[in-house]
Parts: C-alpha cells; structure tokens; sequence
C-alpha cells in the first residue's frame, strides 16, 4: 500500500517524509480505523484488506505495531536541514561551554569526548487538575536525581542537555556544570536535539517516548506512567510491555 498525508500537515514541514503528499478531502473520503486504547498492542488492527483506503487514527502507541519495520521509522522521521541545523548548532555550543567550564580539570580522561545524555521533563500540562483526575503522573525529582547517577557511573564523562516545558522548575532543581538547557526553542527542534544524543532519560509523554527512539541509544524512563484504577491506566498493557520499547530501563 502507498502512505499518503494530508499537504497541510505540520509534520510535513518537520520530517523529510517519504510519502505521498495529498489533499485533505482525498483523506475525508476514506474509512476511518482507529484503536479503542492508545498502548496495547492489538495484532488484529493489522489486518485489513489492501484494496481500499484508510485513514489511521492517532497514536498507535506501541513499538510493537512497526517492530520489524525500525529502521525505516527512524528514516522516515529525519528532521529536516533547518530544524538539524539549530539542534547541532546548539550541541555544539554545549560542547564549547563544556570544555570552558571543565578547563582546569586536570585528569587522565581529560582527552575523552563526553557523552551526551539527553533528559525530557514534562510537567506543565501533566499538573494540572484535569490530568491530574485521569491518572496521568509527574515524575519526581528523585527519579530524575538517579537517572542521572545512572549514567555518571556508567561513563566517566556525561553532559545532561535538558529540554522541558518547565525550564524554570528545572533550573531550580538542577544546576551543576555537566547540566545544560534548552531555552527558547520550539518543540520539533527540541525533539531534534534529544534524539542526537547518545542516550536519554525520559520522564512521561509520547514527546519523551519518540525523543528516545529517535534517538536509538540507552534510555531510562520513569516506571509508573499512570496511577492504578485510573482511566489512563487502562490504555495500557499489565506490564508496560507493550509501550516501552525492549531495553528500556524503568526506575521508580
């Protein structure tokens, strides 16, 4: 079958995709087909005729849906030359700060090359009062304190680039000279700029989740995406399993 989406689709002005580009009322003519929970995995979804047209509904939210097809995923997602450019325009600017603020380290790991540890914090929307009601969580400052041990002990140098929809309760909370900020920039070059890490931290949200994928390195996310017996906890598998991706590390 051959993938089309709609011209006017901001993802088209953010991904390089592979697809046909078409207009909107091609895709109102189609049959609608869409999951009755967000991330478990139904394997009857992939079965439909291939000689009709469809319109996927939002989120598919399992890695299982596209696990023999990763590859290509990581493909079609590569953020256009501008959005790129900003993010290594920006790591590179990191990496200088770096090395000013560690200058008069003197240590045998001195000549080694940093690893870049991207970290997603969402916060804003999650505490409010309405998502509060659905179950959804906030990742506590502790967990991010030992997502970060983790990778301070695996590797004897790391540089933590935070992007957050709550910079300033970030900036309060985490403030040492390997830990850096984006400020200012808009969602998809923050998404640009997790995903060229080497490895990430992930709090809550699909944001955090397709950031880490992108990404393809180690990721540690926060083990409890959803309070029990609330309505969100029900979009999702038992044990997780069928939302995070296979490797993941989960920390309370």
């Amino acid at each position: 079958m051959i993938m089309a989406v709609v011209k006017e689709r901001p993802l088209n002005t953010v991904f390089a995709l592979n697809a046909t580009k078409v207009d909107k009322s091609v895709c109102a003519n189609t049959t609608p087909r869409v999951l009755s929970v967000c991330c478990i995995y139904d394997k009857t979804f992939l079965n439909f005729p291939s000689n009709s047209n469809y319109r996927l509904g939002d989120y598919l939210q399992s890695w299982k849906y596209f696990q023999n097809h990763t590859a290509a995923i990581r493909k079609q997602f590569t953020f256009n030359k501008t959005i790129t450019a900003k993010a290594q325009e920006l790591l590179h600017n990191v990496m200088v700060e770096y090395k000013r603020r560690t200058s008069n380290v003197s240590d045998t790991t001195n000549a080694e090359q940093p690893t870049f540890i991207g970290v997603h914090i969402r916060r804003t929307d999650f505490a409010n009062s309405v998502h509060k009601s659905l179950g959804y969580p906030l990742a506590s400052k502790e967990y991010i304190v030992k997502a970060m041990e983790y990778y301070t002990n695996k590797f004897s140098k790391v540089i933590f680039l935070i992007c957050s929809d709550s910079i300033d309760w970030v900036k309060s909370n985490f403030n040492s000279s390997n830990m850096f900020y984006s400020v200012g920039n808009s969602p998809e070059v923050d998404m640009c700029i997790l995903s060229s890490c080497n490895h990430s931290i992930m709090t809550v949200g699909t944001f955090g989740w397709w950031a880490s994928f992108l990404a393809g390195g180690e990721t540690v996310h926060y083990k409890h995406l959803a309070r029990k017996g609330s309505k969100l906890r029900r979009e999702y598998s038992s044990d997780y399993k069928d939302y995070f991706y296979p490797g993941w590390i989960g920390m309370d």
